[in-house]
């Protein structure tokens, strides 16, 4: 009796301990429905990437005038920074100045990267996850943010074994952000050998299937999305939607040299239903 009191008071303390700080409750992955309520709310996703300079002196603020006299609306970035203090600053300045033109955010975490190559596994994750905590809980409820990359192009071949490791980290850290109880959706561009022909049977695909399966929103790479008349395109599309019904964001896309220009990556995409982001405004 007296431990079922106890826990019921730590259950107690903890809840209201969330309501005195302004933090959300856990939560678990989105419906499909859920998934798409969101993108009825935020409407067309016309992004791009990385706002960097094409000339010395071109500020940030030129940029992203630049990008909204385009008509996009979003900007997608990797978040600069050595530790998760550093990376909430740099996220918020970066927010107040998107903001001024009507952008929306979508970061991409990468502070795993400091801490993945060390060989102490069990001390880096403990080390990495409290990092990501502390990042995602500072947004938890900014609606700046539209959504969290929470890892850029993960490995993908059978014989690697990074393949699986990368998996398994992805797999703790949307874990980790669920349970701060973020609003913003939750993805990660599993997805980037697109135009593949990969075989469905592997142990590589069926992983990364498991993984992609956990994501509120779909988010994939696609650099040739004009090729072949959109054929390679609709290749990867079927496969996503074999693992889920969700929203889906192409999340890098349009080169040159592949001959994607604009007007035909964005025919492709308008056929399909695809937010997009394009990689670079200037010389990316």
């Amino acid at each position: 009796m007296f431990l079922v009191l106890l826990l019921s008071l730590s259950t107690c303390f903890t809840s209201e301990g969330r309501k005195k700080q302004n933090r959300p409750a856990p939560r678990g992955q989105w419906t499909e429905q859920q998934a798409w309520d969101w993108e009825k709310k935020v409407g067309e996703i016309r992004g791009y990437n990385q706002p960097e300079s094409a000339y010395p002196g071109q500020t940030r603020r030129e940029i992203l005038a630049k990008a909204a006299e385009f008509g996009l609306n979003s900007v997608r970035f990797l978040i600069k920074g050595n530790n998760a203090d550093e990376q909430i600053a740099y996220i918020r300045e970066f927010a107040e100045e998107a903001t001024e033109f009507g952008m929306t955010l979508s970061p991409v975490i990468s502070l795993q990267n400091r801490y993945y190559s060390k060989e102490d596994e069990k001390t880096a994750l403990e080390e990495c996850e409290k990092e990501v905590r502390k990042l995602v809980a500072a947004f938890a409820t900014d609606e700046r943010i539209i959504f969290w990359d929470i890892w850029n192009e993960p490995r993908f071949r059978e014989s690697e074994p990074d393949t699986f490791r990368n998996m398994d980290w992805i797999e703790k850290m949307v874990l980790w952000c669920r349970e701060e109880g973020i609003i913003q959706p939750i993805t990660s561009s599993i997805i980037w050998d697109t135009g593949f022909d990969a075989d469905t049977e592997t142990s590589a695909w069926k992983r990364r299937s498991e993984v992609e399966a956990m994501m509120d929103i779909h988010n994939f790479h696609d650099y040739q999305a004009a090729e072949n008349m959109g054929k390679d395109l609709a290749v990867t599309l079927r496969k996503i939607r074999e693992i889920s019904n969700r929203p889906m964001v192409c999340t890098e896309c349009m080169t040159r040299v592949y001959g994607s220009g604009v007007q035909r990556t964005l025919a492709a995409f308008s056929r399909e239903h695809i937010h997009f982001y394009l990689w670079g405004m200037f010389n990316n």
